[in-house]
């Protein structure tokens, strides 16, 4: 005779929450992770002053950063998270609720209007001049301008100490030819003023000159068109040494 072992209802619960709990874990880490493992392309996401949760939730659901934007409030409760800083952010879809979260409190410095200038060895002021003409919101003439004003010129002599009046020199063309360091620079924007280009090189100048600063302060302005000199007609170490010592013995000799 086979007796039926009445199951206990006390297990039957059990069973059930164990069921719902598994459920649970599963749909909340599905929803709290990437809505696409796969997609590594980063996306400009703005988070405009004085947006809401709720609203910048919604916005992040309908750009496919994340599954669900009711989910998104409850999780910024949860995690105590009370503030989402203004800016435009990159974000990709391969990151998680919480990576996203971490991203949008920390803030960004992403600028999408910033552009880069680059400065090739061996150009001169005037190729310069074209080059910011191209890449920003500036005339050439403009540029020209600013590096012939002798009152900047004289202020910028007080701010650094590599440039002396040396560089008014009236046969000089350009003051500040040979002065400003060749490089890849970044700026705001195309509005960028043109000061702030000359002086940013300037500073770069400045770095690059520091370890000889006690040598080249005996003759700054010697050594700067020397070098420039050189830039333009040597090829390399050896020659430009065999070039400098034509130079010398010139001027040594009176020429």
């Amino acid at each position: 005779m086979v007796v039926k072992r009445k199951v206990k209802p006390l297990f039957i619960i059990l069973m059930v929450l164990i069921v719902f709990a598994v459920c649970g874990f599963v749909t909340w880490n599905y929803l709290t992770g990437p809505v696409d493992k796969k997609d590594t392309n980063e996306v400009e996401f703005v988070v405009s002053s004085g947006m809401t949760s709720a609203q910048i939730g919604k916005s992040l659901k309908e750009q496919g950063f994340i599954h669900n934007e009711l989910l998104f409030k409850i999780y910024l409760k949860m995690n105590h998270v009370d503030s989402l800083k203004a800016a435009t952010y990159l974000l990709r879809k391969d990151m998680s609720l919480e990576e996203i979260v971490k991203v949008l409190q920390k803030g960004s410095t992403y600028n999408p209007n910033e552009i880069h200038i680059t400065f090739k060895e061996g150009q001169r002021i005037t190729d310069f001049a074209k080059v910011i003409e191209d890449a920003t919101n500036h005339t050439y003439d403009e540029v020209i301008q600013t590096v012939n004003d002798k009152e900047y010129v004289k202020k910028l002599i007080e701010e650094y100490w590599f440039l002396t009046d040396a560089v008014l020199n009236p046969n000089i063309y350009y003051a500040l030819e040979g002065y400003l360091a060749p490089e890849t620079y970044y700026f705001d924007n195309k509005d960028v003023l043109i000061t702030d280009i000359i002086e940013t090189m300037l500073k770069q100048t400045t770095k690059i000159l520091e370890p000889y600063k006690t040598k080249f302060m005996e003759k700054p302005h010697y050594y700067m068109t020397m070098a420039s000199i050189l830039e333009l007609e040597g090829t390399n170490t050896e020659n430009r040494e065999m070039i400098v010592g034509i130079f010398e013995n010139r001027l040594n000799g009176g020429m």
